[in-house]
C-alpha cells in the first residue's frame, strides 16, 4: 500500500509540476571502448583513451544534484572493459545515498571477468541494500545475434555469462535490440531467449547521438517494413502474457501505435524532467537522444550546469521537437489508472477483450443503423456501367498477408480490365501493413493504388465516377468488419456510387446473426462475382480466386528483387529437387478435434520422418503468415526443426516475412510443394509446381479441400489422415 501512495503522489507530482528536478535515474555508460562489433553502433570505432578515471567519477558524483538518484545504469561501450569496474561501483554506492537499485548492462562476451567480479559486485551492492541488475545483450539465435553483433562466438560467450550469473543467483534480464539484419528471425529468436531468461525486453534500434551511429542507423535501412512487422509482434497477445511488467506491456503498445500508425509518444519518460545522462568524458546531457551536451561536470559545477538557462532551453527543445517523435525505450512513471486496469487486463485478459470489442461493436453499429436508416430512402439498385475513373476497394485489409496481397493484385487487374479503372484506394485498418504488401506487388503502367485508413473515408471524399468494390474476403463472421463494412457500403450507394463484390469467398459462419450480416453484404451488391458456391437465390458469376489470375500474369524478368532472395534462390537450384513446405497452427475455428495437439504433433513428426529418410530432397519451408508471434506459420516451422536429426543440411527455412515477388521468386526454384495453407496451395499450382495439399478442417472437408475439387487438383490429404507412405509416395511421383 505504501508503494501504491508512493508511486501515484510521484505520478501527481510530475503532472502537476512539468518543472526540470533533482534527477532519480542516472544513464552512466563508463567507457567508450567496445569490442563488439555492432550493425546498429559505431562506439567501437572510438578507441578512446579519455575515460575518466575513479577519482574523477567520485568528484562528479559528490555533487549535491545527485543527492535524490535512486537508479542508476551503468553501460558503455562494454563496461566490464573496464579493470576498475568493481571500484567504481563501490565508489556510486558511497556517493549516492538514496540509491535502491544498479544496473549493468553487457555484451556478456568476458565470462572469466565476470566469474571473477560478480561475488564482489554482489557483496558491495548488499553492504548498501542496493539491488543489483545485469542486463545482457542477446539479439536473436546464435546465428543471428553473432550477424548482429559482428562477432562470430558472441551467443556462445552471451550464453555462457547468463549461465555464470543465474549460478551465482542474479537472473539476468536479456535485451534485445532489433534491426533490419535480425527483425526477421524474431520468432526463432524468442524462442532462444525464452530458453536463457524469463526476463526479456525488445526494444527498436535507434540513433543515439554519443553513439554517433546516426549514419549507420540510415544505412542499415528497411526500417518501414521492420517497424510494421514488429507492432504486430508486440501487440501479439502470446507476447504481452510473456511480459510480466505492466509499465513494460504498456510500453509496447503504446510503441506499436508509433510504429504503425506514426502517432506521437504517449509514454512517460524520467528523463524528460528528472532524468540526466553522464558520459565516460564527463559530459552531461538530459537523454540518450540528446544531441546537445549541457555541459561538462569535470570542469564546471554539475547542479548549476543542470540548472542553468541552457540546460532549460535544451530541455524545452526536446520536448517539443524530440520527445513525440522518440522511439527510444527510457521510461518513466505511467498513470496509476492505467497500470490498474493493465494489470487487471494481464489477470482476466477476456473480460477486457470482449468489453473492448463491445464497447467498438457498439460504437461501429451505431453507425451501421444510421446508415442503413439513410439507405433505405435510397434505390436499392445501382446500374453498373463499363467505364469508371476511380475505384475504393474495401475488405480484410490491414491484417493480410502474401496470399491475400495476390488476391488484391487480381483484384485490381480485373477492375482495369473489366470497367477501365486506373485509380483505385485501399481502405484498411492498418495503412501501414497494407503499403508493405502492395510495395511487392507489380502492376500495368499507369495504374496507381494508394491506401487510407479504413475510417478516413467520408462521403464528402467520394467522388464522381467512382466503383465501391469489396475484393477479397471472404466475407466471414468478424463482427467489426462486416458493420464497417456495410456502413461503408450504405454511405455509398446513398451517393448513388455502384457497389460490386469481386473475387471473395463466403464463410464461414457460426452465427445465424453472422451470416445475416455477411449476406446483406451479398444483397447489396450491384454485380457480384464469387469465387465459391453460395446456397442463396442471388444472381452471381462463379469465378475462380484473383490470386491464379495474377500469379500466372506475373512476369518476374521485368521487377526487381532484393539481392539477398536471389542468393537464396541461387543456393537452392544447386540441389536436385527443390520441395516447398509450408504448415500453418491449427485453428479450434476450423479444426474442433478435442486432440488438437495430438494431431499437430502427428504432423510434424511425419514431415519429421519424410526430411530425415529423403537426404537427397531439400524441403524449403516457406511462412505465409509470418508476422502474428504465436499464431504464425513460424511456429510450426521451428517445431519442425526442432524435431530433426542434429547433422540435418537438406531443410531450410525462409525466416522472414516475404512479399509477393520474392515469394514466387524462391517458389518457382522449387519443384514439389506441401502445403496446408490455402494460398500456399494456389500459389504452388499456379506456378505449375506439382502441389499435395493438407485440408486444416477437422472434417477434412474445408477450403483446402474445396479448392482441389473446383481446380481438379488429384493429391489432398487431410490433418486427420496424413501419414509417412503418402507424403512418401508423393514425393518419389
Amino acid at each position: 500500500m505504501l508503494k501504491i501512495i508512493s508511486y501515484t503522489n510521484k505520478y501527481v507530482r510530475n503532472k502537476l509540476l512539468n518543472d526540470l528536478r533533482y534527477p532519480v535515474n542516472i544513464n552512466f555508460p563508463i567507457t567508450d571502448n567496445c569490442n563488439s562489433k555492432c550493425v546498429m553502433c559505431d562506439v567501437w570505432k572510438e578507441k578512446s583513451d579519455k575515460d575518466i578515471s575513479p577519482i574523477q567519477i567520485r568528484t562528479i558524483f559528490d555533487n549535491k544534484l545527485f543527492k535524490k538518484v535512486k537508479h542508476i545504469g551503468l553501460s558503455g561501450g562494454e563496461p566490464t572493459l573496464r579493470k576498475d569496474l568493481v571500484e567504481i561501483v563501490d565508489i556510486l554506492l558511497e556517493t549516492l545515498p538514496k540509491l535502491k537499485t544498479i544496473s549493468i548492462t553487457s555484451h556478456g562476451y568476458h565470462n572469466e571477468i565476470w566469474n571473477s567480479i560478480i561475488g564482489k559486485l554482489k557483496s558491495l551492492t548488499n553492504q548498501h541494500s542496493v539491488e543489483l541488475k545485469i542486463n545482457v545483450s542477446i539479439d536473436g539465435d546464435k546465428t543471428l545475434h553473432n550477424i548482429n553483433r559482428g562477432t562470430k562466438s558472441a551467443f556462445k560467450k552471451a550464453t555462457k555469462t547468463i549461465e555464470t550469473l543465474k549460478q551465482n543467483g542474479i537472473q539476468a534480464q536479456i535485451q534485445h535490440t532489433v534491426t533490419p539484419v535480425n527483425f526477421n528471425g524474431l520468432n526463432s529468436s524468442l524462442k532462444s531467449i525464452k530458453g536463457l531468461s524469463n526476463d526479456f525486453v525488445l526494444r527498436r534500434s535507434v540513433e543515439v547521438a554519443r553513439l554517433d551511429n546516426k549514419n549507420t542507423i540510415k544505412e542499415l535501412g528497411a526500417y518501414d517494413r521492420l517497424n510494421s512487422v514488429f507492432s504486430d509482434f508486440i501487440l501479439n497477445s502470446k507476447l504481452l502474457s510473456l511480459t510480466a511488467n505492466p509499465a513494460r506491456r504498456l510500453f509496447y503498445k503504446d510503441l506499436a501505435k508509433r510504429l504503425s500508425r506514426g502517432s506521437s509518444r504517449k509514454a512517460p519518460c524520467y528523463y524528460q524532467n528528472e532524468g540526466l545522462v553522464v558520459t565516460a568524458t564527463g559530459e552531461l546531457y538530459h537523454c540518450s537522444i540528446s544531441e546537445n551536451s549541457i555541459g561538462n561536470a569535470l570542469s564546471e559545477d554539475a547542479h548549476k550546469l543542470y540548472f542553468s538557462e541552457k540546460s532549460k532551453s535544451i530541455r524545452q527543445s526536446l520536448l517539443q521537437n524530440t520527445c513525440p517523435k522518440c522511439l527510444h525505450d527510457q521510461s518513466g512513471a505511467w498513470s496509476p489508472f492505467k497500470l490498474a486496469l493493465e494489470i487487471l487486463e494481464h489477470k482476466v485478459p477476456r473480460v477486457f477483450q470482449n468489453t473492448k470489442k463491445i464497447k467498438k461493436l457498439f460504437g461501429l453499429t451505431s453507425s451501421y443503423l444510421w446508415s442503413e436508416l439513410k439507405y433505405f430512402f435510397r434505390d436499392k439498385n445501382i446500374s453498373v456501367s463499363e467505364a469508371y475513373e476511380y475505384a475504393t476497394i474495401i475488405g480484410a485489409y490491414g491484417g493480410e498477408h502474401v496470399g491475400d496481397s495476390a488476391i488484391l493484385g487480381g483484384v485490381i487487374n480485373r477492375i482495369n480490365k473489366k470497367y477501365g479503372v486506373h485509380d483505385f484506394l485501399v481502405l484498411s485498418t492498418r495503412p501501414d501493413r497494407t503499403k508493405v504488401w502492395l510495395d511487392g506487388l507489380i502492376f500495368n503502367d499507369g495504374i496507381k493504388v494508394s491506401v487510407a485508413k479504413d475510417e478516413a473515408i467520408s462521403t464528402e471524399a467520394i467522388k464522381g465516377k467512382e466503383l465501391l468494390v469489396y475484393a477479397g474476403g471472404p466475407i466471414m463472421e468478424l463482427y467489426q468488419d462486416l458493420f464497417m463494412h456495410l456502413t461503408t457500403i450504405n454511405n455509398f450507394k446513398y451517393r448513388k456510387i455502384p457497389f460490386i463484390i469481386e473475387g471473395c469467398g463466403f464463410g464461414p459462419f457460426n452465427n445465424p446473426f453472422g451470416e445475416f450480416l455477411g449476406k446483406s453484404i451479398l444483397t447489396k451488391g450491384d454485380h457480384l462475382t464469387l469465387r465459391e458456391k453460395v446456397k442463396y437465390d442471388l444472381d452471381y458469376v462463379l469465378e475462380h480466386d484473383p490470386a491464379f489470375d495474377y500469379i500466372k500474369s506475373t512476369d518476374l524478368a521485368t521487377t526487381r528483387i532484393d539481392k539477398s532472395i536471389i542468393d537464396i534462390c541461387s543456393q537452392l537450384k544447386l540441389n536436385k529437387s527443390n520441395v516447398i513446405v509450408n504448415l500453418r497452427p491449427l485453428w479450434s475455428k476450423y479444426a474442433t478435434n478435442e486432440n488438437l495437439n495430438e494431431v499437430s504433433e502427428n504432423i510434424i513428426n511425419v514431415l519429421s520422418e519424410l526430411i530425415n529418410t529423403n537426404p537427397d530432397k531439400h524441403f524449403v519451408y516457406i511462412p505465409f503468415n509470418f508476422d502474428h508471434y504465436g499464431f504464425s506459420d513460424m511456429e510450426p516451422a521451428i517445431k519442425l526443426k526442432s524435431k530433426l536429426a542434429n547433422k540435418t543440411t537438406n531443410f531450410t527455412i525462409i525466416e522472414r516475412e516475404l512479399n509477393f515477388k520474392e515469394c514466387i521468386t524462391v517458389m518457382t526454384s522449387c519443384h514439389l510443394s506441401i502445403c496446408m495453407r490455402f494460398h500456399a496451395c494456389i500459389f504452388s499450382s499456379s506456378l505449375g509446381i506439382k502441389t499435395i495439399g493438407i485440408d486444416y478442417s477437422s472434417s477434412g472437408k474445408g477450403k483446402v479441400y474445396g479448392l482441389f475439387e473446383q481446380e481438379k487438383i488429384e493429391r489432398i490429404s487431410s490433418i486427420n489422415t496424413i501419414n509417412i507412405d503418402e507424403l512418401q509416395s508423393f514425393v518419389n511421383s
